[in-house]
């Protein structure tokens, strides 16, 4: 969105990205100290369901052009708001395609194959909207920029998201968990077919957790070690 106000815009372009560089440098402080998306929430997608479906990120900040690597702020204020589905069901494949190891695996990935995450994702953007055009932040919001006004439909959300959307980087399940022979890692850790290597990050757990994923992870990691430990027999 186009903001009235204040905004990090200039405060990450140029001379403002040198000086919000100084101050973090020196004093620790700035928008530089802040989080890049500052706001999370949580929100329905189904008005049937007992538990929020979606989440979003709010940023104080918008940029010009989605579609290039390198982001550049936009010289106008702005802010964004991100939405997403808590628990995405499409699903994907890591394979393996040589013995070497400098050889890039393939990966497969349709984020919008689910026909429920894509329901999820026209809902989120449908939410945003309502959430920038409610005060407080109705008072900020100048005009929708991306993907705008003139998008309105449920394909024309979709197609928007599948032009200026990208993954959450909290993909999960690629060396999944489980008791079965079909799993890549035992229900202690260690990758069958292979001795002495144990995986314990988000690739091991069988699906995505709602939210975040720090936590989860670090909890894994917790319990993993007392399994190996166990499983080593040296008591630690």
């Amino acid at each position: 969105w186009r903001a009235r106000g204040h905004s990090n815009n200039a405060r990450y372009r140029g001379v403002g990205a040198l000086l919000s560089g100084m101050r973090y440098y020196l004093m620790r402080t700035g928008p530089l100290a802040n989080a890049t998306l500052e706001v999370t929430g949580l929100f329905d997608t189904d008005p049937g369901s007992a538990r929020p479906g979606g989440q979003f990120h709010f940023g104080p900040h918008s940029f010009s052009d989605w579609l290039k690597t390198t982001r550049v702020p936009e010289k106008q204020p702005g802010f964004m708001i991100a939405p997403f589905p808590l628990r995405p069901r499409s699903k994907g494949s890591v394979r393996i395609r040589a013995a070497d190891a400098a050889t890039l695996p393939e990966v497969i990935f349709d984020p919008l194959a689910d026909p429920l995450d894509r329901r999820e994702l026209v809902a989120g953007v449908r939410f945003a909207r309502r959430l920038a055009a409610t005060p407080p932040l109705s008072d900020y919001a100048i005009e929708e920029t991306q993907p705008g006004p003139s998008v309105q439909s449920d394909d024309e959300i979709l197609d928007a998201v599948r032009r200026l959307g990208g993954p959450g980087f909290h993909a999960a399940g690629t060396c999944r968990m489980g008791a079965d022979e079909r799993s890549v890692v035992d229900p202690q850790t260690r990758v069958r077919g292979v001795d002495n290597l144990n995986v314990v990050d988000l690739s091991i757990f069988p699906i995505l957790t709602s939210g975040n994923t720090y936590v989860p992870v670090a909890a894994a990691a917790w319990r993993a070690v007392d399994l190996i430990i166990a499983a080593d027999g040296s008591g630690g």
